[in-house]
């Protein structure tokens, strides 16, 4: 299930230690898995472990499905290529989360809204959700978009890394009418997206999934 060259990222099982480390799997020997010195996903900087720490371990499978187990430092090799050897518990004792498509997270996010044949339209709003094959906009009270529609779309997306801004191209699914005095949403579905776009949301899910386990929001 986990192979050579998997990305792994690492989270503290420390409440109190909010890091994310990013590592890959370098080698596996008799299911004894070794991984490169993880780098701080936000400074960038190789992050000092210590053996003996605990970590929750999340990787995506071949089968494109999301997968933790909980992992210790067992210990590290100082070989040509500098390794670290942690637990594993085989891949019959993975929790699988969701599959990577189907990951859809709670998430407010700045977005420009263009389309017309001309694409001289355009008007600014924020998501609801997102997932790498769609989002939910709000749409404004005075703006309209119809079913079918293909719109481009403008995503800021604040990965732990940095901002990233996305160019994407849509298609408007439906228009749900709000109720309540809520606004109307519009889910959209990406449309050609590159395989480089996709991955950054689907990253930015992945932390954001992280982030609410973190806080007890999710299980």
């Amino acid at each position: 299930m986990l192979n050579i060259g998997d990305t792994i990222i690492l989270q503290s099982t420390d409440e109190q230690d909010t890091k994310k480390l990013r590592s890959k799997v370098v080698d596996i020997i008799d299911e004894k898995v070794y991984i490169d010195f993880p780098v701080n996903d936000k400074t960038k900087k190789t992050e000092i472990v210590v053996i003996g720490q605990e970590y929750s371990a999340v990787f995506v499978g071949k089968d494109q499905s999301v997968y933790i187990f909980t992992t210790e430092i067992i210990s590290k090799l100082r070989q040509q290529i500098p390794m670290i050897q942690i637990s594993y518990p085989g891949h019959k004792n993975l929790r699988r989360l969701q599959r990577r498509e189907f990951v859809r997270v709670d998430s407010s996010l700045d977005v420009s809204i263009i389309f017309g044949n001309k694409r001289n339209i355009a008007f600014n709003t924020v998501t609801s959700d997102i997932s790498a094959g769609g989002c939910a906009i709000i749409l404004p009270k005075k703006e309209k978009l119809l079913p079918t529609m293909i719109i481009d779309m403008y995503l800021v997306l604040p990965l732990e890394s940095g901002y990233k801004y996305l160019l994407l191209k849509g298609k408007v699914i439906r228009v749900l009418e709000g109720t309540n005095k809520e606004p109307d949403k519009v889910p959209v579905e990406f449309v050609n997206i590159s395989e480089v776009d996709r991955q950054l949301i689907i990253r930015y899910c992945f932390e954001k999934q992280l982030e609410m386990r973190k806080r007890g929001i999710i299980s």
